[in-house]
Order: C-alpha cells, then structure tokens, then sequence
C-alpha cells in the first residue's frame, strides 16, 4: 500500500493515468488507515483531512475520468459535497454503460432518489442485465421506495404499455418494493390478470397481486370464474391456483365440481393442480377414487393413478385397495403398469402388495411390463421369485388336467373306467344311427319328384308322343278253366273247327 506523500505526489502529477491510479487507490488507503489501530488516531483524521481535500481539488480535473474517480472516491469515505453528487448525476444521463452504472449504485447506496436513477436502474432491467447486477438494482429499488412513490408510478405506466417485457418487468418488480401498492395500481394488476392475452403476463399479475397483499382481489375472482359456465374461465382459474400453490376453504368446492367435471379437459387441468401443490384432503383423494372406479375415458384414469402415486399417502388404505384392484384386474395395460408405477412411488410394501406383483411377474406376457414389476419390487427391496421351470410345468400340468377324460373321470370316479367304456360305446352307436339316418333320408329325398319345376307345354308334349302304349297280352284260356263246359258246347266248337 502506497503511503499518503506517495499518493499527493501522484494526485499532483501532470499524467492522467498516474493521477487516475493515485485517486482511485486513495479511498482504500483511507479506509485502511481508519481500521489500522496502531495509527493514532489524531494522526489519522489528519491525514484524511489532507486527502479530502487533495481528493476534492480532482473534481475540476480536466480528465474526465480522474473526476470521476475522484467523486467516487469520496462518496467511498462518505466525504461527498454536493459538487461530486452533480457529477455524478450527470454521468448517469451522459455517460458510458460502465460509468452509469457505477455512479447508480453510489448514488443509490446514499439514498439518492432521483428520477434520472430510476430510469437508469429499470432500463438496465429490460435491456437485460446479468442475475448479480439485476438483485443488486432490486435491492436498490427496494430501498429507494420507502422514499418515494415514483417507482410505483413509473412502473404502473409500464403496466400500460403496448411491450410484452415492459409488462412482464412491472408484474416481477411490484412485490419487491417496500410498503403497499396503490389501489389502482391494484386495479390494474387485476385486470391484467384475466385478461391480458399473454397467459404468462397474467400469472406474474396474479403472482405480483398475491406477493403485495392484495390476494383479496384475486380470491374473489378465482371464486366466481372457478363457478362460470365457460371452461375457458375454469381453466385459467385453475391455471392461477396452481401458479399461486393455495387453495382456501372457500375455493375448495369449486374446485372439487372442477375436478369431478365432466368435461375433459377442466378435469385434466384440475389433477395437474393437485399434482402441482400436493393437495391431498381427504375430499379429494375421495373424488380420485370416485373418478378411478368411475367409466371415464383412459387419459383421465392414467392421469388420476398418476395423481394419487403424487400425494397418495402409506397409511390411506383406500388408495392401496384402489391402486392393487387396478393393477390387477385393469383391461388396459398402460392402465396396469401406472398403477404399478403409483405402488412404487408410494412403497406400499405390505405382503399382500408384494405377493401380487410377484404373481403378475409370473403371468404376465408384455416384456416392459415384466420389467416394470422387476424394477419396482427391486426398488421396495424384493426379489424376483419367477422359475420358468416351474412355470412351465405348471402350465404341462393344466393342460393334462384340460382334457375331457381326465375332467370325465374326476367328475364319475377314477374307478369307473367301465361305465366310461359304456358311455363311449353309446356315443359311438348314437354317432353311427345318426349317419345311417342321413343316408337314408338323403335317398327319399331324392326319389321324390320334383313339383315344383314350372308346366311347360311344348315339353310335355313331346314327352308325352314317346310314350309307348301298354302291350295287352290276352290270355289263352283252355277248356279246363271255363266253368259250366258241356258236350253240346264242345261238338259246336269241333264242327267249327272242322270247318
């Protein structure tokens, strides 16, 4: 550290850098000196008598620089006049980024509220500044409001503005400053919140409403679009209580008809709530179960096991009983394996749980969900029980047991093979009577003439000139076989004859 004649040397020099060096290096070593308790402390209030005043004669340099420096230098050791405050005034609507910013946070630290440092510090803001520099202007603008409203107002003229980033910038500051806003300003933030159409300026206004003691305004309106016809309202609602991560006493029955809503996307939107802030009351994990259990479509059923793996508790044995019955006996495998995944997040580990998935590795076909059973009683701290062996020989066993002796001679006796000969001759004779029964009907069938083909003359006709008549074959009848014969009869017959 260089010593005070070496720093009145070099504030004295005709160079600007080595008087720049001297200035700026006099405030440490000032400093230095009051912290040093072998310095006696007459010696040191004169000796920062006689740098002041050095420091001071710097505030009319040539260099513009060396000015600066020197009006920084002493509001570094809380010696400041009013000429280095000008200065430094000046340099904030004049000069370079580096220097702006500088004589900001001097003037700022000595609670300086001037217009001019506002404007600078919120431009800085929406130009972009890195996270450091941006809570050090907070902090700033944080103190500077117990002194003035003109923050408030600077920022409410930002609330009208037609630029996304203007907006955004007054919603995230609002809640940083110190005391009450005002009501219009209240107002205002309301309004932006339902209906601005940039759905994140609406949450940072219901944030910033929220954060600045103002959440009367938002309650009451979360209150009556939570109950409004329209699903557009319902859904920002419950996009706005997800954001703010309460729900009071008086919002819960809303949002309980919200959550048993018929309409999709209102109940969609009212789960990913619950999920968001871990809202796990007793009348909602009943309305899940109801919607679990209910005929809904599957998107809402996975998203409801989803919901209840979130904020289920060990101890609720309704949601173990819902969860095991669904991962059991759902149709729907997707179905199946979230209720899975929900027992996992869970760690319902009793023995029943446990059993049931072991089971289910065993039966179960699909190769993902074989692993998600694996994956989930190994996290649980389970093993695997699968034999395929055994599963394999299981399965040989039930197919002998299928056949239909071996089920016949369980139901009769397994001594009465006789009376099944029996029973199987009798089939086989019913079989064969009824295939001779076929045969025969099958030729009267076809013996029967056919009356149902339509008259046609010609054909008949025809027909009717190839048939041949009858031959009529007169018999030869002898005496012997005429009854009554007599001699008078038979001499007319031989005269005849003769003849």
């Amino acid at each position: 550290m260089k010593s005070i004649a070496e720093l009145k040397e070099g504030m004295k020099s005709i160079n600007d850098h080595v008087r720049l060096a001297a200035v700026s290096a006099a405030g440490k070593v000032i400093v230095g000196m009051r912290d040093d308790k072998a310095i006696d402390e007459d010696v040191c209030k004169e000796d920062e008598k006689l740098m002041v005043l050095e420091i001071k004669g710097l505030l009319n340099d040539r260099s513009h620089f060396v000015a600066l420096a020197a009006a920084i230098s002493l509001y570094s050791i809380n010696h400041a006049n009013q000429q280095a405050t000008d200065l430094l005034l000046d340099i904030v609507q004049t000069g370079a980024q580096s220097e702006r910013w500088i004589a900001c946070q001097c003037l700022a630290e000595h609670r300086h509220h001037d217009d001019c440092i506002i404007i600078e510090m919120l431009n800085m803001i929406q130009n972009g500044v890195d996270p450091v520099k941006r809570k050090r202007i907070e902090y700033f603008l944080r103190e500077l409001s117990n002194l003035t409203d003109s923050i408030q107002y600077m920022l409410s003229e930002k609330l009208n503005s037609t630029s996304l980033n203007d907006r955004m910038i007054a919603c995230e500051l609002f809640p940083i400053l110190s005391g009450l806003i005002k009501k219009d300003v209240a107002s205002k933030l309301s309004y932006l919140s339902w209906h601005d159409w940039n759905k994140e300026i609406r949450m940072s206004a219901a944030i910033a409403l929220g954060r600045t003691g103002n959440g009367k305004l938002i309650h009451d309106a979360l209150c009556k679009y939570l109950k409004s016809p329209k699903i557009v309202q319902q859904i920002e609602s419950l996009r706005k209580i997800s954001s703010l991560g309460i729900v009071t006493s008086q919002l819960m029955v809303p949002f309980l008809m919200c959550l048993n809503s018929q309409h999709g996307t209102i109940c969609l939107e009212a789960l990913r709530v619950v999920r968001v802030i871990h809202l796990c009351t007793d009348d909602v994990i009943d309305v899940l179960l109801s919607l679990l259990n209910s005929d809904r479509n599957l998107k809402i059923k996975l998203n409801v096991v989803k919901t209840l793996g979130t904020v289920g508790q060990y101890e609720n044995t309704k949601v173990r009983e819902c969860l095991l019955w669904s991962m059991r006996f759902s149709k729907e495998r997707v179905l199946r394996q979230a209720s899975c995944e929900a027992v996992g997040m869970i760690k319902f580990s009793d023995k029943e749980v446990i059993n049931t998935m072991q089971d289910m590795l065993v039966v179960e076909e699909n190769h993902t969900f074989r692993s998600l059973l694996s994956d989930t009683l190994r996290s649980m701290g389970f093993e695997e029980t699968c034999d395929e062996s055994m599963v394999t020989a299981v399965e040989e066993h039930v197919k002998k047991l299928c056949v239909k002796d071996n089920v016949l001679l369980k139901v009769l006796d397994e001594s009465s093979e006789d009376l099944l000969n029996a029973y199987r001759a009798t089939l086989e004779q019913q079989k064969s009577q009824m295939d001779d029964d076929e045969e025969n009907e099958d030729e009267t069938t076809n013996q029967i003439p056919k009356i149902n083909n339509p008259f046609d003359p010609t054909l008949e006709g025809y027909r009717a000139r190839q048939i041949q008549p009858p031959e009529i074959i007169f018999p030869d009848i002898e005496p012997s076989f005429i009854p009554y014969w007599s001699a008078s009869q038979a001499s007319m017959r031989s005269d005849e004859e003769g003849n």
